[in-house]
């Protein structure tokens, strides 16, 4: 019996060292290992793309390949927003047009993030790690952010439940089961 009581003890006094040694960098989203090189796209059109119009009715916002994009409403040359490996997507923009809410898995879930109408200053709102995201809709006051939470099952479509969200953060609140 003392055999198999003494490698465990020797793995325990052990174990603190090798895990510090074996220690790999925490895995990003926005920083994936390997090498990755850019690709410029030129295009006129988009498909499978979430358009919202400003309040004021002078921009668009819309998505396409992951990045999110404005360009003013009689057309133009769109502008990123966002830019990089993360997949950005469903902008929408507040009631006074101040803010985009908008769905990206930067943090490595699919989860509500705001910006600057500008693309300035992302903020996280929701932490959500289990389910997605999906739909984020304003509060008239835009102080709340409604989006819909999709639960996999063997579905192939995810059921989902309606929750909402202070702009500043938090768990959020289930509106609809």
């Amino acid at each position: 019996m003392l055999r198999t009581v003494l490698p465990l003890a020797l793995l325990f006094t052990f174990a603190p060292t090798l895990a510090a040694e074996d220690k790999k960098p925490a895995w990003s989203v926005s920083e994936p290992p390997g090498e990755w090189q850019s690709i410029s796209i030129d295009t006129q059109s988009v498909s499978w793309s979430d358009v919202d119009v400003s309040p004021d009715g002078r921009t668009l916002v819309f998505h396409m390949l992951g990045d999110i994009y404005r360009v003013g409403i009689d057309g133009g040359e769109a502008e990123a927003l966002t830019h990089g490996i993360e997949w950005n997507f469903q902008p929408r923009f507040s009631p006074d047009g101040r803010r985009i809410a908008f769905i990206s898995d930067r943090d490595g879930a699919e989860n509500i993030w705001i910006m600057d109408a500008d693309g300035a200053n992302p903020v996280q709102v929701s932490k959500e790690r289990e389910h997605l995201l999906h739909n984020p809709a304003w509060s008239p006051d835009g102080d709340y952010i409604a989006a819909r939470k999709g639960y996999v099952s063997r579905r192939s479509i995810p059921a989902g439940s309606i929750w909402l969200y202070h702009r500043g953060g938090g768990a959020g609140v289930e509106l609809v089961e």
